[in-house]
């Protein structure tokens, strides 16, 4: 069974549940792995929007996104949507404008001989929620008149603090800049369309549970405080979402505290910098980290290792590359760890460093020359695991992580590795974050998968 779908069967033992809808607040839920699936036969054309749950306004029309979509063998697509109840401006766009109330959304995408399955959105719809600043000046006068879901036009903002939903234009230009405030967000539950900048503790600060679509989280933190990108005690979902460039005490892009767990989806952490825990900090053994389809690349941990994450919990990463971390990709302490298909490389000192005798399983995983595993076993051939430099298709160690190109080139260790035909060009897949069935290439701008 796929370890992203075991980490969300357990769930519940963390005691996290969606939020009780007549609280007012925005139920978040958790990633079901609707969109994880079976392997799709590797001739028939894809269906990929851009995410599986979303959260919406009967009045303000969001934009839906299915470009991810993709043919095996090359050919154009064509796109049908269909609602149970909303309308589309254009539903065979493959980028329409869907207006609706709660339900589910559909999407069939077709080549000239075959048509994909059906992949459904869920959809959430049950406020108007206020746009700024066609119904109110300014997010300050929103709140006061006891708004609590904001649709912001496209601009700069200061720090939002109350709000239970805020979400920007679907094509990008809306930033929350916190201009030295402690915290660019705080109390939210939904984010989306955002760039989150310019705090000096956190970019969010989250104590309970959030969900985080298509966001950029940049530019937060200091050397004193914990989490500076994401500061969470609840359960976190990000989904195509890129923090980068924060900095920390524990955890420069995630802190996670006690009652915390992550959920990451085409999430990327790179290039931010801690004194424990680079990318991400787990400061609880009662959660979970649960990433697929990730990059942990360019993070620094300044004193004890875990460059990429430190962690301290359960954690399951599935066809997540680990690259150019400093000092170390990953380091555990106890719990249980489970890797597949994932890729380290690059990162100095080692790749996973067992301090602690913690449970591990590794299969299907590349471990460049240089990514030993520390204190444990080393990674089983046997399980499909593959040692040998891995080969970027542009790479510099120490550049930023913009500037390079994370897909492996032909003939490197874990191109092609594993047979099911999951890449986009139809071929057997990849190992690491790029071999995934999703197969987006991020940018590092918001709006821009």
């Amino acid at each position: 069974m796929n370890p992203l779908l075991v980490a969300l069967g357990a769930a519940a033992c963390v005691g996290q549940n969606p939020v009780d809808d007549t609280s007012g607040s925005v139920d978040i839920g958790v990633e079901t792995g609707s969109d994880l699936g079976p392997a799709p036969d590797p001739n028939e054309p894809v269906a990929q929007p851009k995410w599986q749950r979303m959260w919406s306004a009967s009045d303000v029309p969001s934009r839906l996104d299915a470009r991810a979509s993709f043919d095996p063998s090359g050919d154009a697509l064509s796109y049908r949507w269909s609602a149970t109840n909303g309308t589309f401006d254009d539903d065979t766009s493959a980028t329409p404008w869907y207006t609706g109330s709660s339900g589910t959304v559909t999407l069939v995408v077709s080549s000239s001989t075959r048509s994909s399955e059906p992949v459904t959105i869920t959809v959430r719809s049950d406020d108007t929620g206020a746009r700024i600043p066609a119904d109110y000046a300014t997010v300050d006068l929103a709140l006061r008149a006891g708004e609590t879901i904001l649709f912001l036009d496209p601009g700069r903002y200061g720090p939002i603090a109350g709000a239970a939903a805020i979400i920007g234009s679907p094509d990008g230009g809306v930033i929350i800049d916190a201009a030295g405030a402690a915290d660019a967000i705080r109390g939210a539950s939904y984010l989306r369309h955002l760039t989150i900048t310019g705090a000096t503790e956190h970019g969010v600060y989250a104590d309970a549970d959030i969900r985080i679509h298509d966001c950029v989280i940049e530019g937060n933190g200091s050397p004193t405080a914990n989490g500076g990108g994401l500061w969470s005690d609840a359960t976190a979902a990000l989904v195509d979402t890129v923090i980068q460039d924060n900095a920390g005490y524990l955890g420069g892009g995630i802190y996670l505290g006690r009652n915390a767990s992550l959920y990451g989806e085409q999430l990327v952490l790179a290039d931010n910098e801690a004194e424990y825990g680079g990318g991400i900090y787990t400061d609880t053994n009662f959660g979970i980290v649960a990433l697929q389809n990730a990059m942990l690349v360019g993070n620094t941990a300044t004193i004890n290792g875990g460059g990429g994450v430190f962690l301290d919990t359960r954690a399951f990463l599935t066809r997540v590359t680990v690259a150019d971390n400093a000092p170390g990709g990953v380091r555990l302490r106890y719990g249980y760890f489970e890797v597949a298909e994932s890729l380290f490389a690059h990162n100095s000192g080692y790749g996973i460093d067992e301090a602690d005798a913690p449970t591990v399983k590794i299969a299907n995983s590349v471990f460049g020359t240089s990514d030993v595993v520390k204190g444990g076993v080393a990674p089983d051939p046997r399980d499909g695991n593959v040692s040998g430099a891995p080969v970027f298709s542009t790479f510099t160690s120490g550049s930023a992580w913009k500037d390079q190109d994370f897909r492996l080139s032909w003939g490197s260790p874990g191109f092609d590795q594993l047979p099911g035909g999951r890449d986009r060009d139809g071929s057997a897949q990849d190992i690491g974050a790029y071999g995934g069935f999703l197969g987006r290439f991020p940018t590092g701008d918001q709006g821009r998968w």
